[in-house]
């Protein structure tokens, strides 16, 4: 079947200029276990203190004990936004941002110091990337 993917506010169609996508056109997702391994090992060579951690975290029952946390952390290094999302809050904020962003000298600081981290997710209500 051929649906069209409309506003999801509004359940209008996007208009004219609007690129139009199918479910049968877009590309099936999956996951490449063989580069997550690798980019995990890439990853532990960086940081070998990290492996450790890992192995507990990836080993543990309830009640072990980590020696280092967080083993997962949500970043939102921007707020801003283009305002192109017709169902988001972030245009009622004052200059389209919530606050400041983060500066790379200080993510890098961030990550780098969280030794224990397993996983990393870059969100928020912007467009961090």
């Amino acid at each position: 079947m051929n649906k069209i993917i409309n506003n999801p506010v509004s359940k209008e169609p996007l208009g004219t200029g609007t690129t139009w996508y199918t479910l049968r056109n877009l590309p099936t997702p999956h996951r490449d276990q063989e580069l997550y391994k690798e980019i995990l090992e890439k990853g532990f060579e960086v940081f070998p203190e990290r492996r450790l951690n890992w192995e507990k975290y990836k080993s543990s029952k309830r009640g072990d004990v980590l020696d280092y946390l967080p083993v997962q952390l949500d970043i939102e290094n921007v707020s801003r936004c283009n305002f192109r999302c017709t169902m988001c809050q972030v245009s009622n904020w004052k200059k389209g941002q919530r606050g400041r962003d983060m500066t790379l000298e200080e993510f890098e600081a961030l990550i780098d110091s969280q030794i224990g981290l397993v996983e990393i997710k870059l969100q928020g209500m912007g467009e961090p990337l």
